[in-house]
């Protein structure tokens, strides 16, 4: 008779909680599941409405994942229980969300995490299997594919029940362009590229509006960090600023008149694609008065130019975030393959270290690399090379 939370989420929480019960009452206890299958049915649907008709999950690839797992699950056990007769997996919308899933792999195993996301993106063998059997052939084997989660038992069984080999695969050189979400991925051999817009209280929000990721050598080079340990301080958004992964402190956009991003639906951008060239707007993502805050990428086949272009009376500092420890010469900071080219005489550079937990609770060390204005020079321009031979993994 209780009316649980789940049952109207529109969030991975309505496939994996609502799948949870009906795959156990399913085998448990079968008269009780008639019962409730209503309840069952509407968590479900919930489920899809928070996939968006561009096939976007905004909670990031992992719970996209995490809710298709239990989604896929409760419904295969559905299907064969009842000899086929029924089968509800929504499939118009499951193959978008598939093609979302898709366009956010940027290398191998390197994914596009913005939000709870994660940067190293693996796939269960019967999760990959399955969805190429029965919502998308042309699904990419996504590389690192096994059997190795042992945490549930129903995926166990299945990457056994279901196993066939499959080879490492990476989606297609394309730019992909999410319009409702305000997202873009952009991939050639060289490297990859993931920006965002939307806005600042999306499910697991982090406030990231005008950020950007870059990959190459199959590794992300200038860092969307993802997730952080789950913990009563981090969950609570009066927090965000206390906890890097979710401050715009710990993303790659600018740090305006000493003040972050702010959380809320009103703090947000819009996001312009014409061919290569991407404009974000993301003044309105601050909670401060300024009236000019623009974004500019040009994406071309061996280097990408960035310009950012700030209101004559704000203060600013653009943040660059990484995991690996850069090098600073004059005019360039180098990070492996990838070299960030500015003009020193305009623009002076510093360098911050610090270390958090991430999501499995292990210490990452993270590199904060600050360029400030020398001039008070209202517009940023810096160019992004990659080393000769760079492949992007």
């Amino acid at each position: 008779n209780n009316m649980f939370f789940f049952e109207g989420c529109k969030s991975n929480w309505a496939a994996v909680c609502g799948g949870s019960v009906g795959a156990t009452l399913l085998y448990e206890n079968p008269d009780v599941y008639i019962e409730v299958k209503p309840r069952i049915e509407k968590c479900m649907s919930s489920y899809l409405q928070s996939i968006d008709d561009e096939g976007v999950s905004s909670e990031g690839v992992a719970y996209l994942k995490y809710g298709l797992t239990f989604y896929l699950i409760y419904n295969d056990m559905l299907r064969n229980m009842t000899y086929g007769r029924i089968d509800n997996i929504g499939i118009e919308k499951l193959k978008k969300a598939v093609q979302f899933m898709s366009d956010m792999n940027m290398s191998r195993d390197v994914s596009y995490s913005f939000a709870d996301g994660s940067i190293k993106q693996r796939a269960d063998i019967w999760f990959i299997n399955y969805l190429r059997m029965n919502v998308n052939e042309d699904l990419p084997a996504f590389y690192g594919a096994g059997i190795f989660n042992g945490e549930k038992t129903s995926v166990a069984i299945r990457n056994f029940l279901m196993y066939e080999p499959i080879t490492g695969g990476v989606s297609k050189n394309n730019l992909a362009h999410y319009k409702n979400f305000g997202c873009v991925v952009s991939r050639n051999d060289t490297y990859a590229i993931g920006i965002k817009a939307g806005h600042n209280k999306e499910e697991h929000n982090h406030n990231d509006v005008g950020s950007f990721a870059v990959t190459a050598d199959n590794k992300q080079l200038l860092c969307d960090l993802g997730a952080p340990l789950y913990t009563m301080q981090s969950l609570r958004t009066e927090n965000y600023d206390k906890i890097l992964q979710k401050s715009s402190f710990g993303h790659n956009v600018p740090i305006i008149n000493n003040l972050p991003q702010h959380y809320g639906k009103e703090f947000s951008g819009t996001m312009e694609v014409s061919g290569n060239v991407i404009k974000i707007d993301f003044a309105a993502a601050y909670d401060t008065d300024i009236k000019k805050l623009t974004r500019t990428f040009c994406l071309e086949e061996n280097e990408i130019i960035l310009r950012d272009e700030f209101d004559k009376n704000a203060s600013w500092t653009d943040r660059f975030v990484s995991m690996t420890e850069p090098e600073i010469f004059e005019g360039t900071v180098k990070l492996d393959c990838l070299n960030i080219i500015f003009d020193a005489e305009q623009l002076k550079v510093s360098l911050k270290k610090e270390v958090v937990k991430n999501h499995t609770n292990t210490d990452i060390s993270v590199f904060l690399i600050d360029f400030e204005s020398k001039n008070n020079e209202s517009a940023a321009d810096f160019k992004f090379t990659f080393d000769k031979g760079t492949k992007r993994g």
